[in-house]
């Protein structure tokens, strides 16, 4: 997700019982364009905000988020599986 020249990896799986969420666009008013995304479980109805946050539905958890980084060679980004972040990590250019 880019955001305000900020990354930040959000695994999009439903943290209730593993679904793939969808990301939409949210129905709730909002006077910022970004607050529109959000990412939806078909499953069960859970939903989630642009950062990740539950708001809705059975899920109790947010949705994990992972560490990036950009390859010193080439400037890839990278996303690091293995290490899972905080609502608050971002990686900002």
């Amino acid at each position: 997700v880019l955001f305000r020249s900020r990354f930040y990896a959000i695994f999009a799986i439903c943290t209730h019982l593993g679904c793939t969420v969808k990301m939409a666009i949210s129905t709730r008013i909002s006077l910022s364009p970004a607050s529109d995304i959000e990412f939806d479980c078909p499953c069960h109805g859970s939903k989630f905000n642009k950062d990740g946050v539950n708001f809705a539905g059975p899920a109790k958890k947010n949705l994990e988020r992972y560490f990036l980084s950009l390859f010193p060679n080439d400037g890839q980004l990278v996303v690091d599986m293995e290490k899972k972040v905080g609502k608050n990590f971002s990686l900002r250019l």
